[in-house]
């Protein structure tokens, strides 16, 4: 029996356009009717098409299909699917840990600005750092980023999982990238050339609003220390920050940073 491009469209919900890049890829056979020239298929043209549909729902490119069904069909094809199968493993990962780190990021942006001034203590989960570029207030150097860096980090699978700092000196600042531990190891990304190691510990934590650009001001960062000085608590290394988000409010602009203060017990 023979079926028009028509029927064959309606029968596995395909467009005609459709059925012709497949026709194009070697995946079907292009066969005309002796009596009007219209493109005709066998029974067997349909099932390998709707073969080639499951392949390319389960991510098969449509030149590997041919290959696939070459010799030693079984095993090309088994082999074909394990290496889906780990590109699949590897892709849920990320999306996990993607959704549970945009959930987190979603609460905080929600709610910084209802916490601004307000003083707490938090556990901060160990991180690397690496360096982006020097600053003084809102006047900058140029970006120095390590080549290698760039190559592993500045990736579209991986720069999602990145957060902006800053550490803050008397008279400068270095804003720097930083990615947590977890991360690191579950995306098997190397510690490179140029990576800092934060040990996880305690934080005293405030958000605070830096200021509209060109007029930032860090200085509400020195009440970490008075509140550590009033409570006894012993403070080791500098005050630094994370970004939490900056763009406008009511028409003006914000830049909101959560200062941070490490302490020890």
């Amino acid at each position: 029996m023979k079926y028009t491009i028509g029927e064959v469209s309606e029968a596995l919900n395909l467009s005609r356009e459709m059925i012709r890049y497949y026709e194009k890829n070697g995946v079907l056979k292009l066969s005309r009717d002796s009596a009007n020239n219209y493109r005709s298929y066998e029974i067997m043209d349909i099932f390998w098409l709707l073969e080639s549909l499951q392949y390319r729902a389960w991510g098969v490119g449509i030149k590997e299909i041919q290959e696939v069904r070459k010799e030693n069909f079984h095993l090309r094809t088994a082999d074909l699917f394990q290496k889906y199968a780990r590109e699949l493993e590897k892709e849920i990962l990320i999306k996990t840990l993607l959704k549970e780190r945009l959930e987190k990021i979603s609460i905080n942006m929600r709610t910084s600005f209802y916490n601004l001034g307000n003083i707490h203590i938090q556990y901060i989960p160990a991180y690397y750092t690496f360096h982006l570029v020097d600053g003084h207030g809102d006047e900058y150097e140029r970006i120095n980023v390590r080549k290698q860096i760039r190559d592993t980090l500045f990736t579209n699978e991986r720069i999602g999982f990145l957060d902006s700092g800053i550490l803050i000196h008397n008279h400068s600042q270095e804003w720097i990238m930083m990615i947590e531990e977890k991360y690191m190891n579950m995306l098997k990304i190397p510690v490179m050339e140029g990576m800092y190691y934060e040990e996880g510990g305690f934080y005293i934590c405030m958000n605070a609003d830096i200021g509209e650009i060109g007029k930032m001001d860090l200085s509400q960062g020195r009440k970490l220390q008075d509140y550590a000085d009033e409570k006894g608590l012993q403070t080791h290394g500098q005050l630094r920050g994370v970004l939490t988000g900056r763009g406008e409010v009511n028409g003006v602009f914000r830049r909101i940073m959560e200062m941070r203060l490490k302490i020890i017990f």
